[in-house]
C-alpha cells in the first residue's frame, strides 16, 4: 500500500478521494513560505563565532540567543550570542576554557530570565578529563556586561 502511495500517488488519491469528503481539503494548497539566512557565520572569520550549536531561543528582550562550538577571541573555544530582529549579531560571551569550552547545544531560558547552557570541554582538568569535563552555566541578557558565567 505505501508503495502504491509513492509510485502512484495521483492514481491513489483519485481513488480514496471518490470515497472520502475530507480529500477537498489536501487541493488546498500551503501558502507560500520564504526561507532567508539572517547570519552566516562565515563572514566573520571567526570573530564572532562559529558552528552554531542547537536551537536558539528568544529572550524576553526580544533578541534570539545561541552558542557557537567554536570560534571568536584568541582561544576559539566558543561563543553565546545574540540576534536583533534586524539580523545583528552581537557576541555575548566568548568562553577561555576555564569557564568552558565548545558549547555542545543551545540554551534554555528558565521563568527567572537566565539562560543556561553546558559546555562539552572547558572548567578544570582533572585525569579523567585533560581537557576539562565541561561546565554548566547560566547568563542574563541584561547583565552581560558583568558575565562570567555563574553570575
Amino acid at each position: 500500500m505505501v508503495f502504491d502511495v509513492l509510485v502512484n500517488r495521483k492514481a491513489f488519491l483519485k481513488r480514496v478521494c471518490l470515497h472520502l469528503p475530507i480529500c477537498a481539503a489536501m487541493a488546498i494548497s500551503a501558502p507560500a513560505q520564504t526561507f532567508t539566512t539572517l547570519v552566516d557565520f562565515s563572514l566573520f572569520n571567526g570573530t564572532k563565532g562559529a558552528r552554531p550549536n542547537g536551537p536558539v531561543v528568544q529572550g524576553t528582550d526580544g533578541k534570539l540567543y545561541g552558542t557557537t562550538n567554536t570560534g571568536a577571541g584568541p582561544t576559539s573555544y566558543g561563543t553565546v550570542f545574540n540576534l536583533t530582529p534586524a539580523g545583528k549579531l552581537t557576541v555575548v560571551h566568548s568562553f577561555n576554557s576555564t569557564d568552558g569550552a565548545n558549547p555542545a547545544a543551545g540554551l534554555l531560558l528558565a521563568t527567572n530570565d537566565n539562560f543556561y547552557g553546558t559546555t562539552e570541554y572547558g572548567g578544570q582538568t582533572s585525569v579523567y578529563c585533560n581537557y576539562g569535563c565541561g561546565t554548566i552555566f547560566k547568563n542574563h541578557p541584561e547583565r552581560h556586561a558583568n558575565y562570567p558565567p555563574g553570575v
